[in-house]
């Protein structure tokens, strides 16, 4: 009995040390994001672009990447504030080693209110990379509410 009581309680204190990494790595990837939001807050829609991965430009192009956050921000404006609501870390091994977190934001725009999930990931010898980005439109801009341009 005295061995089952210490493997377990081995096993407790590696599970609890391994929820100090998760929460390091949330906090280390959230700070990350920190980074994409200030961007995002910029004028020029391009300045979040360097904060992505190359993989993240294999499958979607840097111009259609763009034109989707430049037809967002036209849409709904410039995002004035931001909440992280959820995450999720995951240690990866093997051939996509290293840690990927997910963070899930309540996003207002000027405009408009968004969920946002940031796919973040840091390879076991680099830095974070956004590799995945998506939007839900919450509360939509009324109609006619676009930016337009005039010639």
């Amino acid at each position: 009995m005295t061995a089952m009581r210490a493997s377990l309680l081995a096993a407790c204190v590696v599970m609890a040390l391994s929820a100090c990494d998760f929460a390091q790595d949330k906090d280390a990837a959230a700070a990350y994001a920190e980074r994409y939001f200030a961007a995002a807050t910029l004028e020029d829609v391009s300045a979040v672009l360097p904060l992505y991965s190359p993989r993240f430009f294999a499958v979607t192009p840097r111009e259609t990447w763009l034109d989707t956050l430049q037809h967002l921000r036209d849409r709904c404006g410039t995002p004035t504030a931001h909440t992280l609501v959820n995450w999720v870390v995951t240690h990866n091994v093997g051939t996509n080693a290293g840690t990927t977190v997910k963070l899930i934001y309540d996003v207002r725009h000027e405009r408009c209110r968004t969920t946002e999930t940031l796919v973040i990931f840091r390879p076991p010898d680099g830095g974070f990379s956004i590799i995945g980005h998506f939007f839900q439109m919450n509360e939509s801009a009324p109609a006619g509410s676009e930016k337009t341009t005039t010639t």
